[in-house]
């Protein structure tokens, strides 16, 4: 089972930047700097250490003051007329089973920060190391996470949902 670490921060939006969406993960020397570069789907999380930016926006696009660490996408982007765009850092311990089969009323993507995980999905299994990047399955997928590395699974999730429905419920891979 995943443990929340830090977080989870939030926003609510009625529009999102024109498709396709990238999410774009930047590390700031302070809050104060990562807040003032901060767009209107841009969201500032303080995990491991750092201070990060995540920012749902067009591919190949900048802070001015930011480091850059990675872009993930195209992220599907379901259709709302309200979206949930959150960040989160979860950990799994390492050698644990895996965790519930579920689904989101949309895209939930990963930076992986230490160890592996692998996703399940009916589509098959991908496998994520530390300082990769993975594109979550679209809206209602079932999808389940496992620890498979030698040392416990940490990394920052990026969600964007459809606001207006349940954050996950439970499904199985029928």
């Amino acid at each position: 089972m995943a443990t929340t670490l830090a977080g989870p921060v939030r926003a609510e939006v009625e529009q999102l930047p024109a498709a396709p969406c990238f999410w774009r993960l930047e590390r700031f020397p302070t809050a104060a700097a990562a807040h003032d570069a901060a767009t209107a789907t841009g969201l500032v999380l303080e995990a491991e250490g750092q201070v990060w930016l995540f920012t749902l926006g067009g591919r190949g696009e900048r802070s001015p003051d930011g480091a850059f660490v990675a872009e993930i996408g195209p992220v599907a982007v379901p259709a709302a007329a309200t979206y949930l765009l959150q960040v989160t850092e979860t950990a799994i311990p390492a050698g644990t089973g895996a965790g519930a089969v579920h689904c989101h009323p949309g895209t939930e993507s990963f930076y992986v920060v230490a160890g592996e995980q692998t996703i399940r999905t009916i589509h098959g299994e991908r496998h994520t190391r530390a300082g990769q990047s993975e594109i979550g399955a679209p809206a209602g997928t079932p999808v389940q996470f496992v620890s498979t590395g030698a040392e416990e699974r940490r990394a920052l999730a990026l969600f964007v949902l459809d606001a207006r429905q349940p954050f996950e419920s439970p499904a199985d891979f029928a």
